[in-house]
This record gives structure tokens, sequence and C-alpha cells, in this order.
């Protein structure tokens, strides 16, 4: 996703439970690319949201360099927390 010529999904889309997400992905995919326009990931909210998630902006790295749906993002995310023994 390149961010210097489209927008990121809105903040209320939601995946799975997670509303943000969606938005967060865009933003984090951009970044990763080099392709944030004026977007910022990590930002507060991004870093709320992971904080609610109980995952680490590394481990969400880590899941968005490794798949390339939201459903991915999404298992990866519940298997992580699942693991870690996150409600």
């Amino acid at each position: 996703m390149d961010l210097r010529v489209e927008k990121p999904r809105p903040g209320s889309d939601s995946l799975g439970e997670w509303a943000w997400l969606p938005r967060m992905i865009d933003k984090a995919r951009a970044t990763y690319h080099g392709n944030p326009g004026t977007y910022a990931h990590p930002c507060g909210r991004d870093r709320m949201l992971l904080s609610q998630m109980g995952i680490t902006v590394e481990e969400f790295r880590d899941i968005i360099e490794r798949t390339s749906t939201d459903e991915e993002v999404l298992a990866e995310v519940e298997a992580l927390r699942a693991e870690k023994g996150a409600d």
C-alpha cells in the first residue's frame, strides 16, 4: 500500500473484534515498505491497540512482514495472544 496516493481504511473499520486494526495494517504495510505518506505508524492509537491486544510493536511488525491478507494478520494476532495467555 502506498499512502502517498491512497488513504488507509477508516479507524472505525474492524477486523475480528478489533476496531482500528484494518487501518493499522494499512499504515504498517505502507511504513515498512517506505510509503507512509503523511501517516505515522506506530502512532499513539496504534500503540494503544497493540497494548490492548497484548503484543509489541516488534511482534506486530513480524506478523505484517510474514502475512499478506487481513485474515492472516488476524489469525497470527490471535495465535500470539493465545500463546501469551491473553484474554
